[in-house]
């Protein structure tokens, strides 16, 4: 074959591969969770904070109360990030099968949305 009718080719298919890719919508659809007041916060996990011990927010009362909820905090819900709050986030990465290091990352956040969205989908067919 003819390596200028080749080049042209692979060149043309990756162009329009390119242009194919471009039109594709790569929009995320943003996790929910209930924060502190009971409200609906929408974010991705990808992009929600680090937490660790010694972090004050409105995040850390968000995990705190994940973790009430799914049975893995019996603390105050205080927005401290603690050693309660840290010995309980290393429980429940265990039972995720996550590395038990008791800081909250994008992998944590994921699987505490997911436990969340699991139990709210069960509650909401009774």
């Amino acid at each position: 074959m003819n390596r200028k009718f080749i080049k042209s080719r692979i060149f043309s298919l990756g162009l329009l591969s390119v242009i194919s890719f471009a039109t594709l919508p790569l929009t995320i659809t943003p996790a929910s969770a209930i924060d502190a007041d009971g409200e609906l916060k929408e974010y991705s996990p990808k992009t929600a904070p680090v937490l660790r011990k010694g972090v004050v927010s409105k995040d850390v009362a968000e995990v705190q109360l994940l973790l009430e909820q799914l049975g893995f905090y019996k603390g105050s819900i205080d927005s401290t990030y603690n050693a309660k709050t840290a010995s309980s986030v290393s429980v429940f990465q265990r039972s995720k099968n996550l590395i038990a290091s008791g800081v909250v990352d994008s992998k944590t956040w994921e699987a505490l949305i997911n436990a969340d969205n699991l139990i709210t989908s069960v509650s909401n067919r009774n």
